[in-house]
């Protein structure tokens, strides 16, 4: 398998040096992990390079720890369960390809370097038999997308078949596509919609919409397929509903959204940013269809649309630095974006809010944090410094708060992972195996 979309619930985090903010850890509670080195020396404290904390974007009361060998366990809010997939699942020469864990965080889906879909109901795994729905040893898979609560899984392969399960039918359906290229590249499958509908796009054809009964149709006209199409922002999201869906023409350098059978341009003017291509693009569907764009000019310069409206983001970015913006999913609010700009090893923040224009530069009050992670919503923020110091960044006095985090005092040197989930919970695995929670 070549290719799965992964849902995101928090960023990644490299080591941190040790440190300490001087003040008693009070929110803070370590989980006894099946990870964690007892050995109070130098090199039990850095001795975990590979590990990896999961958890539903919604709730970050139960986690999946991923150790390395396969091995996985998961945190019941109170203890710590082996959750290993049995060898008849996960052979010994088979790996975990993709792991996504469903918003609840108490199931999860998995990929296997076998093209195997295994699922995780809470009580153990179970093959799906994607074999049943499609050619696996002679087709590649070159694209997985789920609906937003990853109640359903579709995925794409080289040869144009289209495989869905979804958990309430417990079945496969196949749908087919004509791949139309010798490069499967070309294919890119959107996520499913509320509604059951979700979109194929082929670079070199055009584009399909499958409604929730299978059923296909050519939506192409409208579109310049000669220009590059591409998905509209981050993978390729859609709304509730079969309309709720945009792409981006790379020649126009302008985004199409798909309103009562037409392409309509969203209207985005570059030039009149100085700048002459979009390098980065974010977008989403609000609760009331409302479409929300973040787009990232060749110059640095940011705009986001709203309203029907395109407004530049007052954020002074040099042109040497590099940007990254990470989209907040609505989760029936308003959205927020966070961008972050880098020059060597100094970082600079922004959250800006799309519903109502606001921008606040995270870095302003402490320009010592150097990482910045956050919830899916990005309602909740953490900004972590060099020292392993960690601060909780309230919006309502736009200040940032000491969380009163004491590595030392957990037996670690390090912070190696981290997520932050909705309900405003603050995981994280440290460099001797440990996992803390914040709550």
């Amino acid at each position: 398998m070549k290719k799965y979309l992964t849902i995101v619930a928090a960023a990644v985090v490299t080591a941190c040096s040790s440190g300490d903010d001087g003040k008693s850890a009070g929110d803070w509670g370590k989980t006894a992990s099946p990870l964690v080195v007892a050995d109070a020396s130098h090199e039990a404290r850095n001795s975990i390079d590979a590990i990896s904390l999961n958890a539903g974007l919604e709730s970050g009361k139960q986690l999946f720890l991923l150790g390395g060998n396969r091995a996985i366990a998961f945190w019941t809010g109170s203890n710590w369960v082996d959750v290993t997939p049995p060898s008849s699942l996960v052979g010994a020469v088979e790996d975990l390809l993709s792991f996504v864990v469903r918003p609840d965080g108490r199931s999860a889906w998995a990929a296997t370097t076998s093209d195997r879909i295994l699922f995780f109901d809470g009580a153990g795994w179970s093959d799906l038999n994607l074999a049943s729905c499609m050619d696996t040893a002679n087709t590649d898979v070159i694209d997985t997308s789920f609906d937003a609560r990853s109640n359903a899984i579709a995925l794409l392969n080289d040869a144009g078949t289209i495989c869905e399960y979804r958990l309430d039918e417990r079945k496969w359906r196949t749908m087919k596509v004509d791949a139309g290229t010798a490069d499967p590249s070309e294919l890119t499958l959107s996520m499913i919609a509320d509604d059951g509908s979700f979109y194929v796009l082929n670079a070199d054809h055009g584009m399909i919409q499958f409604d929730a009964t299978g059923a296909a149709r050519d939506i192409t006209a409208g579109l310049d397929i000669s220009h590059g199409i591409l998905p509209g922002g981050d993978g390729f999201s859609v709304g509730g509903t079969a309309n709720e869906v945009v792409v981006f023409d790379d020649v126009r350098n302008d985004f199409y959204r798909r309103i009562d059978g037409k392409w309509v341009p969203s209207g985005l003017n570059v030039g009149a940013l100085g700048a002459t291509d979009v390098v980065d693009r974010r977008y989403g569907f609000g609760p009331n269809k409302d479409l929300y764009i973040v787009a990232t000019m060749n110059n640095n310069r940011v705009a986001a649309y709203r309203d029907g409206i395109w407004r530049e983001v007052p954020v002074n970015i040099a042109g040497d630095e590099g940007i990254s913006v990470v989209f907040g999913s609505m989760n029936g609010k308003d959205p927020r974006v966070l961008i972050g700009a880098t020059r060597g090893d100094v970082a600079e923040y922004f959250l800006h809010d799309l519903a109502n224009g606001s921008t606040t530069n995270l870095s302003a009050a402490r320009p010592d944090i150097t990482r910045v992670i956050a919830s899916a919503d990005l309602r909740t923020v953490f900004g972590i410094t060099e020292s392993a110091q960690i601060y909780q960044f309230e919006s309502k006095d736009a200040r940032w708060v000491a969380t009163d985090f004491d590595i030392a005092s957990f037996g670690a040197n390090g912070i190696m992972t981290a997520v932050v989930t909705n309900d405003g919970i603050l995981s994280m695995g440290l460099s001797n195996g440990e996992v803390v929670v914040f709550d």
